[in-house]
């Protein structure tokens, strides 16, 4: 399988992972290609609040050597009441040769469809504009929240907020849609980058 567009066929695998409720327990084992859990967007257009993916998501994206802002690695996921936490052991997500990447994330969910999440991830790739360099950011923390039905209105907000150590300082979005009885909805997105 060509990787991202390389040499050889064209043929990609987006996802292949096991998920494992340990013990049938409050913790969830993952392993294999899976999505980035770093971010607001999900990458398949059925999962996402607009017809196009949001400057934040790119970023994030851009940084992953796998197609589709997927990352290879091990992870566990353990919840208890309004929080959960993952912890990651991947592939360096910038794909440098033997170095690997730790992201932790933690979410918050404090009321009926209200979320938060605040995620980290390393990566080695920092090396933008040098000479054989790749585009990584470096380190990046994402900051994000999403209240999905505000008090019932059919009303949904939301918020997306990153900052990286190299390339961009910082880069978010803020949304607001409404949805007409659940086939309907009309969304807008305010986003801006600061370099």
């Amino acid at each position: 399988l060509a990787l991202n567009g390389g040499a050889g066929n064209s043929g990609r695998i987006e996802q292949a992972l096991f998920a494992w409720n340990v013990g049938g327990g409050p913790a969830t084992l993952i392993g294999g290609v899976f999505n980035n859990p770093i971010g607001q967007e999900a990458e398949d257009a059925p999962d996402i609040n607009f017809t196009n993916h949001s400057a934040v998501w790119n970023i994030l994206n851009n940084q992953t050597a796998l197609n589709g802002n997927n990352i290879a690695g091990v992870a566990v996921a353990a919840g208890a009441g309004m929080f959960t936490g993952t912890v990651a052991y991947l592939n360096d997500i910038g794909g440098v040769a033997e170095e690997n990447s730790f992201a932790i994330v933690l979410n918050l969910a404090p009321m009926p469809d209200v979320a938060l999440e605040l995620g980290y991830v390393t990566q080695d790739d920092d090396t933008f504009g040098q000479v054989g360099g790749g585009n990584g950011t470096g380190n990046v923390l994402d900051l994000n929240g999403s209240w999905s039905n505000i008090a019932g209105s059919g009303i949904q907000g939301g918020f997306d907020y990153l900052q990286a150590d190299e390339v961009v300082d910082s880069a978010w979005n803020v949304w607001a849609g409404f949805e007409f009885g659940g086939a309907f909805a009309v969304r807008g997105r305010y986003e801006a980058v600061t370099l």
